[in-house]
């Protein structure tokens, strides 16, 4: 007879990411060896899941391996990606060596934040009239709920749902020196709030010039002149 069992709490678990789904162990608590020929699905998709007998590692100096100690327990696992927001079903029919199959079936939930990439501008630049960020999630972004801050108040935004950026000119450029930007978002699936933050600097001034021997006098008509150039926000 077989036993399936989870590793994971197996109706509340919330998964941030989408990733590895539950660790399901299988094992047999008759004579019989637990088969390798088993099926899982995923949504009532059948998946390639990967199924590891019950055994150690061990290693030396060329490598590791595992050794397998039995045949009458297996761990199956899958590594889900891009699964959405909400909930989800797991469920496993296992073999033994004998032909007798067990089914079992469990729930699970993705419930992932919001992700942000594409942050525009970033270190030392001379955009002084734009900024910029892509949001992305396993559902569509909820507009309404966007707020975008500079230096700490509130940016009059626009969000394109196709590039998925959220974008803020401002009605005048931004002063010279260092910027905080701040941005929260969420999807309309699980309804996490995700939130990033980045700082820039802006310079739009040329170097600092400076020549060591304004106003001298040189004794010789061979002297080494040297200028000095400096950023203003040069440490």
């Amino acid at each position: 007879m077989l036993v399936g069992t989870s590793q994971e709490a197996p109706t509340s678990k919330r998964y941030v990411g989408g990733g590895s789904t539950s660790l399901i162990t299988v094992k047999s608590n008759s004579a019989a060896d637990v088969s390798s020929d088993n099926v899982v699905k995923v949504d009532g998709v059948i998946v390639s899941a990967d199924l590891q007998f019950q055994g150690h590692l061990e290693s030396d100096s060329c490598g590791s391996w595992w050794v397998i100690d039995s045949y009458k327990g297996a761990a199956i696992s899958y590594q889900a990606s891009g699964l959405r927001d909400g909930p989800h079903t797991i469920e496993v029919t296992a073999k033994d060596n004998l032909g007798n199959t067990s089914t079992q079936s469990w729930t699970f939930n993705v419930a992932e934040p919001p992700a942000f990439d594409n942050k525009y501008p970033t270190g030392v630049t001379n955009i002084n009239n734009a900024v910029s960020v892509r949001v992305t999630d396993n559902d569509p972004i909820d507009p309404s709920s966007i707020v975008l801050k500079v230096d700490g108040v509130i940016a009059a935004h626009s969000y394109d749902s196709t590039a998925k950026t959220i974008s803020y000119q401002p009605a005048a450029p931004l002063a010279d020196g260092s910027h905080t930007v701040w941005v929260s978002a969420k999807g309309t699936g699980s309804g996490i709030t995700g939130s990033s933050s980045w700082s820039y600097t802006i310079e739009t001034s040329g170097p600092e010039l400076t020549f060591a021997g304004a106003g001298a006098t040189y004794t010789i008509n061979s002297p080494n002149l040297v200028v000095t150039a400096k950023t203003i926000f040069n440490n």
